[in-house]
């Protein structure tokens, strides 16, 4: 799996490709979005995202801003993402 992301404006700019069994996925997908810190949750869900390819790219924060305070906590930060129902590894931001 291939992550890329980038802070825009507040909102996050994240891309990657998923890959089943090696094999590049087609079509829709449901993603949530995941983070806590010090007893503070966030949470951001995103249904029908196209990948093409194995290929996808969505701004988190478009439903949910994240809290400033997460970023005043700590300095790096595990966003975890579960794609239609399945946790992936989580991702340091």
């Amino acid at each position: 799996m291939l992550i890329h992301f980038q802070v825009l404006e507040q909102k996050i700019s994240f891309q990657g490709q998923l890959l089943e069994n090696g094999l590049t996925v087609n079509g829709s997908n449901s993603f949530k979005f995941t983070m806590t810190i010090d007893g503070i949750n966030w949470e951001e869900n995103h249904r029908d995202i196209p990948a093409t390819n194995g290929l996808y790219s969505v701004v988190i924060e478009l439903i949910n801003p994240l809290p400033k305070k997460l970023f005043k906590i700590a300095s790096t930060h595990a966003l975890t993402i579960n794609i239609g129902g399945i946790a992936l590894i989580p991702v340091t931001l």
